[in-house]
């Protein structure tokens, strides 16, 4: 028995080595990753301040990586979804009646607007979109997920929310969805705002 235990100790001593190397060498691992993703988070923050109007691909490709993070790395969403929201709102025109709007958006906001909506909403943490005060006539957000987003005085007018999850979100002090596209599937529950029915007139 006893040159039983002392093998099972033997067998022990030889194999745990192996398992703390192969155990620093996922630290490893996962430490490389974070600092990739440290580094491709700065760069793309970087190039989406490229305003320039011949850096548009600069900034396209700046979006895209964000929404890469986004689902690379969850720890990273609430972040990214505040630098996309604030990034909007300070690139887009503000509605200040009516007539100020223009009747669409650049290919770079519709981009980020798209990002905003495809993530995964279950890692938003605190984060909550917020795109008040902005001109988004025209917007394609069909499909997006955007419940609990602030939407407050901003211009939907003739946006495409079919399908568009709006649960909670806010839509008061002027904001507009009028001749927004929607059907059945458009969730406006819990919606705090304008009476529905001014909403699609």
């Amino acid at each position: 028995m006893a040159t039983g235990f002392l093998g099972v100790l033997v067998t022990y001593w030889m194999l745990e080595p192996q398992s703390t190397s192969a155990e620093a060498a996922h630290r490893q691992t996962v430490l490389a990753q974070q600092e990739q993703h440290s580094q491709r988070f700065a760069r793309a923050v970087e190039h989406l301040g490229e305003q320039a109007p011949d850096r548009l691909q600069t900034r396209l490709g700046a979006v895209h990586e964000l929404g890469q993070l986004a689902h690379e790395a969850p720890a990273r969403q609430p972040a990214i979804i505040d630098i996309l929201s604030e990034w909007i709102r300070r690139t887009t025109p503000r509605p200040t009646h009516p007539a100020t709007c223009p009747e669409s958006v650049a290919p770079d906001v519709q981009a980020a607007l798209t990002v905003l909506g495809e993530r995964n909403s279950a890692h938003d943490g605190k984060s909550r979109i917020d795109l008040s005060a902005t001109c988004l006539r025209r917007v394609n957000l069909s499909r997006g997920k955007f419940e609990n987003a602030l939407l407050n005085r901003t211009d939907l007018n003739r946006a495409n929310l079919t399908g568009t999850r709006l649960h909670g979100a806010e839509l008061r002090e002027g904001a507009s969805v009028i001749d927004a596209k929607h059907d059945g599937t458009t969730d406006i529950s819990d919606v705090s705002g304008n009476p529905v029915g001014a909403w699609w007139r």
